[in-house]
């Protein structure tokens, strides 16, 4: 009976802590086997089809999410379950409205995917992956992304000025704040 206690006791306590690392309300952190982490969508709030390159269609779940960047708005169905942000997040900060994550952009440092179909691979080519992540480790290429959980808006910023503009505009709490900060 006491061996049974045990094991419920250590499940609970698994089960808990495993929900407490990657769950930040409505999105999660997944591992990236190319290198680092993704931040995926976990929440749905509306239905949409989708076409598939054989011509199908299938009905997913998902949400609207908005993507701002010094460019354009773009708002975008994302599906349960689909890379928001792309690896390699350095850090990554969160509260019951924002996520805050640094993240060094692997197409910027390592060069855009190319023949994503026939034979994906990186435009920059590496002699090995030592050199490969020694150069994204070296590399001071930073993106900034704030997203609002309340309203599923989603700011990419390019530069630590844009960060601090962006995040006093939102009202993002003091407390909440990168390393760097």
């Amino acid at each position: 009976m006491r061996q049974l206690y045990w094991i419920i006791l250590l499940l609970i306590t698994l089960s808990s802590c495993s929900k407490s690392v990657s769950d930040f309300g409505g999105y999660s952190k997944s591992e990236n086997p190319e290198y680092g982490y993704n931040i995926i969508l976990n929440h749905s709030d509306t239905f949409s089809y989708h076409r598939w390159e054989d011509g199908t269609k299938s009905f997913q779940s998902g949400a609207f999410l908005k993507f701002h960047s010094k460019q354009s708005v773009d708002t975008v169905f994302i599906w349960e379950g689909a890379i928001v942000i792309e690896s390699f997040i350095e850090e990554l900060i969160f509260n019951q409205e924002f996520i805050i994550v640094d993240q060094k952009p692997l197409d910027t440092i390592w060069g855009p995917i190319i023949n994503k179909l026939s034979s994906p691979r990186r435009k920059n080519i590496y002699p090995n992956a030592r050199e490969a992540i020694k150069q994204l480790q070296d590399s001071n290429i930073h993106q900034y992304w704030i997203i609002n959980k309340l309203t599923n808006d989603i700011y990419c910023l390019n530069s630590r000025l844009e960060y601090f503009k962006k995040k006093k505009e939102l009202g993002v709490p003091l407390s909440l704040k990168l390393t760097f900060e």
